[in-house]
């Protein structure tokens, strides 16, 4: 089962890692450094509470994204006497803090702490390199985005003071925390710190090389298999909680980040006791082209209440076989969906722009529909 994230007293609501979220943290770090970086103490004095939680509300509101266009919606926060810069970088550091599954991910977290002990400071910096590499491609594309800041942060440091060090010391345990908080030891924070401390200094080598081909990740896979703590569970089948769902699916098709956040459980037991579910490590690994520049948002103009618009798009699509085999029952809720039993195979299968979705062809009737990621596997 999916390790659940602890409780904290600041945890006013989970957050989720989609377009809106997104979006929420590039005009973060838009807006923080139009202002400049030499603020004493950047990401290390905090805001006030009532401040940073009435900015993330007022931003991560659900209306805020349009599921038919695709379309971000943010509110004018760049007033710098209306919203002070520690309130915004208190709201940036709260986002990450509260996604309901830290960016480095649960499952990259007991490996990469075993990298950051390795002695030899080249072979550890490859190994986290590595790992890195191996997160889903949203997360590595938001880890990108904010690494990148914080090494201009870290560039201003003679007036900020805010070193790679002191900025680690921030952020590592947002970044790495483990699946049970309490049980982090002093010395695990310690290494949680070097691994922040690596992301910074090694920006260009870790985050601007190419990712693994499969023979690199091979070696990545069976460190992970080996790792494994939890026993496999049947995936969560995501279905969309709205009122306002877009059938048509094939305008979305090319999104590199999810659509539509908000889902719900909506799946069917299969019989667990005759097969192994797999996880994401004992998937094929795909090489995912990762550059930035294919996740963009548009300022457009407009006087509706001084707000700006975002929108992300991809145009190229990460690479993957076009075939997979179902490893479950699924009944389509909606026409757009496929219906289909265990075992069969589905062709000419592209990224779908909503979350856990795919969509491709049931080869023996030739419907072409969606279907859930994690019930099936590339082949």
């Amino acid at each position: 089962m999916k390790p659940t994230p602890p409780q904290t007293p600041q945890q006013q609501q989970e957050c989720h890692l989609d377009e809106l979220g997104y979006c929420f943290i590039k005009r973060c770090i838009e807006i923080i450094e139009t202002r400049g970086l030499d603020d004493q103490g950047l990401y290390r004095v905090g805001g006030v509470n009532s401040r940073v939680a009435r900015l993330l509300q007022m931003c991560l509101d659900r209306k805020n994204f349009d599921p038919e266009t695709g379309r971000v919606t943010l509110p004018d926060f760049s007033d710098p006497v209306e919203w002070e810069t520690k309130t915004i970088t208190s709201a940036l550091k709260n986002y990450l803090r509260n996604l309901s599954e830290p960016l480095m991910t649960y499952n990259l977290h007991p490996v990469v702490i075993e990298a950051a002990k390795i002695e030899d400071a080249e072979t550890r910096k490859n190994r986290i390199r590595n790992l890195i590499q191996q997160l889903p491609i949203t997360n590595f594309t938001l880890l990108k985005l904010l690494v990148q800041h914080l090494r201009n942060v870290a560039s201003h440091s003679q007036k900020n003071l805010m070193t790679v060090s002191n900025l680690s010391i921030c952020f590592a345990p947002t970044l790495m925390r483990g699946p049970d908080e309490s049980s982090l030891s002093i010395m695990e924070i310690r290494y949680s710190n070097v691994v922040a401390n690596t992301l910074i200094e090694e920006y260009d080598s870790i985050f601007n090389e190419p990712r693994l081909n499969q023979s690199q990740n091979d070696s990545y896979q069976s460190l992970t298999l080996n790792q494994q703590q939890t026993p496999a569970t049947q995936p969560m089948r995501y279905a969309e909680v709205t009122n306002h769902a877009n059938n048509n699916h094939n305008d979305h098709f090319g999104l590199g980040l999810p659509s539509v956040p908000y889902y719900h459980q909506s799946h069917i037991q299969p019989d667990l006791s005759q097969q192994q579910v797999p996880t994401m490590s004992s998937l094929p690994f795909y090489p995912i082209n990762t550059n930035m520049n294919s996740f963009q948002y548009y300022p457009v103009n407009t006087n509706v209440n001084s707000l700006q618009y975002y929108s992300l798009n991809s145009n190229k699509l990460p690479y993957r076989s076009s075939k997979v085999v179902t490893l479950y029952a699924c009944v389509a809720d909606t026409e757009s969906e496929l219906s289909f039993g265990p075992n069969e195979i589905i062709t000419d299968v592209r990224n779908s722009a909503e979350v856990g979705w795919l969509i491709g062809t049931l080869e023996r009737n030739g419907k072409r529909g969606l279907l859930p990621e994690n019930y099936v596997m590339f082949i």
